[in-house]
């Protein structure tokens, strides 16, 4: 026989984590730590604290090792970021798309400088970066966004 009360159904935490009774979470091993961490951490900004740490301190890093690792990097973190927006919790979603934005502008910033004063065309891996940042500005709100619909039986 199904329990249609609420209040006694089995509640979820996500990220690996289960409620005991009391509602008081018991971590859910490492993955469970790992996800909680990546789910918060913006990681678009560290691809652009990156971007600008091989700039500065290396002279030209075009067609090495370096570039192409940091195009890898760059497809990492587009990973990263689309299966983070699959967590709809509000404060998440907030800090990611607040996150997004401020990666956007600092990048738009980053770029135009770097255009201006040096008068170089920017290298293969600025434009990835740039496009990672803009993809994800653009799926990860989106993402989210279905994941709700999808949550609430109201999506496709």
């Amino acid at each position: 026989m199904a329990n249609d009360n609420p209040q006694d159904a089995a509640p979820e935490a996500g990220a690996g984590q289960v409620l005991s009774e009391g509602n008081a979470r018991k971590g859910g091993g490492t993955l469970g730590r790992i996800w909680h961490f990546s789910s918060m951490f913006p990681w678009t900004l560290l691809l652009i604290a990156i971007a600008l740490v091989l700039e500065v301190f290396t002279e030209n890093i075009r067609g090495t090792t370096i570039d192409y690792t940091m195009v890898v990097v760059a497809a990492v973190v587009l990973v990263i970021e689309v299966a983070k927006s699959a967590d709809i919790k509000m404060v998440r979603f907030i800090v990611d798309l607040v996150a997004a934005i401020v990666a956007l502008i600092v990048a738009t910033a980053l770029l135009t400088y770097y255009i201006t004063t040096t008068g170089k065309v920017p290298a293969f891996y600025h434009w990835v970066v740039a496009g990672v940042l803009v993809i994800d500005a653009i799926l990860s709100p989106a993402i989210s966004f279905a994941t709700a619909l999808r949550n609430m039986a109201l999506g496709d």
